[in-house]
Order: C-alpha cells, then structure tokens, then sequence
C-alpha cells in the first residue's frame, strides 16, 4: 500500500481541498519505462484523436466516413497524413469482435454514456486498488464509457470502459497483469464514482480496460 497526498489548491470552501484526478493514482512510486514512453507527444496526439472518435460512438450501428473522421481528427490535433493512417486503423479496430460487442447495444434496458464526468469528495484513508489518499481530498476526472443496464428503472448492472491506446502483446500475461495493476487505482476511483452517481452497491460496477491496439478487453480494478 503507498501513500499518495494530492496537490493543494487555492479557493474557497470545497475549493480548500486538495484536487486531484484518477490518473495521478496510476501505477507505484516509481515512473515505469511505458509512462516514460506516453509522453512522446505524436503517442499523446494519437490518443487524444481516438478517444475523441470513440466519443461520438454512443451505440455502433454503422461505420463512421473515413473523411470525417480525418477532418475530426485534425481538429484534434494531428497532421492529415497521420489522421487518414490512424482513420484507417480505427475502421479496422471496430470490426475486431471484442471491441464491436463493446459498441454494439445489449438490450433495449441499457444506457450509454460517453465522456462520463464526475466531482466526489473522499476521506483520508481511502483505498484505491494500491493506493491509499492521505487526506479529505476532491477527486474530478471523466469516464471514457459508462454503460448502465437497468430492469424496471432498478440498476441492476453497470460497466465502466477505460480505452487504452498502449501497444501491448495479448498473449504476454505478465504484461497484461502488469497493465492491470497499473491502472487499478484509476479505475477503482471510476467504480467509487459510479456507484455514487448512480445510487448503487461499488459491487454492481465492473471496470475493464479495452486494449484498442489488440483488441484485448481485460476486467481490472
């Protein structure tokens, strides 16, 4: 378990509180060779255009225009030479089936939720996955995907999808588990806020990262 303080902040009130995101909750005490790596800036850019095509994805029910997702994507940030190549590669990710079955609608009792914001308070002493914050912090951050499924307007289910762009071997357990244990502090504050939002048991929020690169789906957290 590693103890982790927050930032302070000025302000007033709620603003008092140190403020923090999910993502400084990510991995050990030690910066590793991958975190390293993510901060090349084309990486950055990358991600940051996937993610923005993916959240004009609500529900898959047919392929996004190659063009539009090139103009889309230099709005984003990248050349028109990189967006066409990665437009190519996103059409090709949604027709893998792990990904396609993350899109596609369960069921007439499901919601989906795209770029999910949240603001929550925690005390000090919680534990996320390895981590524990040290003090009453506000911790505020967006989910990539929050899928809800209800029966009777009772939630009976929900899935919290974290896309990663990581370029990872699906057959390299280890990796994978060391990816997952990376990230699990992130995701067990998205189970937090979930449940809060929502109104129910962290239990009935499952949380998974979607490896883009492989089509992997691993549930972690």
């Amino acid at each position: 378990m590693i103890p982790w303080t927050p930032p302070k902040t000025g302000g007033g009130r709620r603003r008092n509180l140190p403020r923090s995101s999910p993502s400084r909750l990510e991995g050990d005490a030690q910066i590793s060779g991958a975190r390293v790596l993510s901060t090349d800036t084309r990486a950055l850019v990358r991600g940051t255009v996937v993610h923005g095509w993916l959240e004009a994805i609500p529900w898959l029910e047919r392929a996004p225009n190659h063009a539009g997702l090139v103009d889309s994507g230099v709005a984003l940030g990248a050349t028109r030479a990189e967006s066409s190549g990665w437009a190519d590669e996103f059409l090709e990710a949604l027709e893998r089936p792990n990904l396609a079955a993350l899109l596609r609608r369960p069921g007439p009792g499901a919601e989906a939720r795209v770029e999910q914001t949240f603001e929550m308070t925690v005390d000090g002493g919680t534990l996320f996955g390895q981590r524990v914050v040290e003090e009453r912090t506000l911790l505020t951050g967006s989910m990539d995907r929050l899928v809800v499924h209800r029966d009777g307007g009772e939630v009976r289910r929900v899935e919290v999808i974290d896309y990663k762009t990581d370029v990872i071997d699906a057959n390299d357990r280890e990796a994978l588990e060391e990816r997952a244990r990376h990230y699990a502090p992130q995701l067990a504050v998205y189970r937090l806020a979930a449940s809060r939002m929502l109104g129910c048991s962290p239990d009935l929020v499952e949380t998974s990262l979607m490896f883009l690169h492989t089509d992997t789906r691993l549930k972690a957290g």
